[in-house]
């Protein structure tokens, strides 16, 4: 029997291989650990801009938080900001998402908002159900909305924004084909995607591309959905910021105008005539200021969010501050 001698390059590689094995599991934790905390960072910093209304900046932040750590709490962060930014059906998909998960301590005060936020979304959302001709053209159908790539899925409602929309088709052997849709609250649409059957040797485009001869349009800018919350105030107090000016310059005129007309020589010269104008232009400014103000203090009287309901503690409506995860 004979004995396998190690040499010192074998017991040295054998070292470097567990010190590698050892050190991998760590190397992983550390990555992940990292990430999470990222994701907690990003998910603050999105919190403290939605509290100010910069409802883009925030939508950007958490949805890269929610690709770093999948969280059940920045789903619901994500709808409440979509709300906002005006896209429904993807707000819909996110509080979809949270109530999907089991609720724990953290995260139980939103549930009830999330399904009546859920609830109101179904109702205003449009569906457009998509076929294609042919309808079963060969394996590799590619679908796209407003030329973002969307599962291949046909014959079944997509939930989508109400507005106009448009849906592209292609598959291999097919040149691509598009069509363009609009979609209404609580209404589901069908629509056909006809694909160009390539003739005998002609070259087709590279599935995802436009025809040339009948290229879809580029998405028109969509409609805003509510205005942010720095938005609202912004109205009300511009209104009772210029009504008041406008109250007190129209006093200012008024009282020119009675000083002067007291100190005219007649009830019918220049100096009455000048004075009565001035008094009737303080007339007319201090009503134009008082209407103002009245205008402004019923919008702040009366100023709501009209979506989401503002149930349990005061951070349920708007988007959670504290990290869940």
């Amino acid at each position: 029997m004979t004995t396998r001698r190690t040499t010192p390059a074998r017991q040295a590689a054998l070292v470097l291989a567990g010190v590698m094995v050892t050190c991998l599991p760590q190397r992983a934790y550390a990555d992940a650990a990292s990430e999470v905390e990222a994701a907690r960072t990003l998910f603050v910093e999105a919190a403290s801009l939605a509290r100010l209304g910069r409802w883009g900046e925030a939508r950007e932040r958490y949805a890269r938080s929610l690709r770093l750590k999948p969280a059940a709490i920045t789903h619901y962060a994500l709808g409440v900001v979509e709300v906002e930014t005006g896209q429904l059906a993807a707000a819909l998909h996110d509080f979809q998402a949270f109530l999907a998960e089991p609720p724990t301590a953290a995260t139980a005060a939103y549930v009830e908002p999330a399904r009546a936020a859920a609830a109101t979304l179904e109702r205003r959302v449009g569906r457009v159900v998509v076929t294609t001709n042919p309808a079963t053209p060969s394996t590799g159908l590619q679908l796209t909305l407003d030329g973002q790539p969307v599962p291949a899925v046909v014959g079944t409602p997509w939930e989508v924004d109400p507005g106009t929309h448009e849906v592209g088709a292609c598959a291999p052997g097919f040149g691509a084909g598009g069509a363009r849709v609009t979609a209404k609250p609580g209404i589901t649409v069908s629509i056909v995607v006809t694909m160009r059957l390539g003739a005998s040797g002609a070259p087709l485009e590279p599935c995802g591309a436009t025809p040339g001869d009948s290229p879809l349009p580029a998405p028109g800018p969509f409609a805003p959905g509510p205005v942010a919350e720095a938005g609202r105030k912004a109205v009300p107090i511009a209104l009772l910021v210029s009504g008041g000016a406008l109250f007190a310059l129209g006093v200012t005129l008024g009282l020119l105008g009675v000083s002067q007309a007291s100190g005219a020589p007649t009830r019918d010269g220049a100096d009455a005539h000048s004075a009565r104008a001035k008094a009737l232009a303080g007339d007319v400014l201090g009503a134009a200021g008082l209407a103002a103000v009245g205008v402004g203090v019923v919008l702040v009287l009366t100023h709501r969010r009209p979506l989401l309901p503002a149930a349990g503690a005061a951070t349920t409506f708007f988007a959670p501050v504290q990290v869940a995860f």
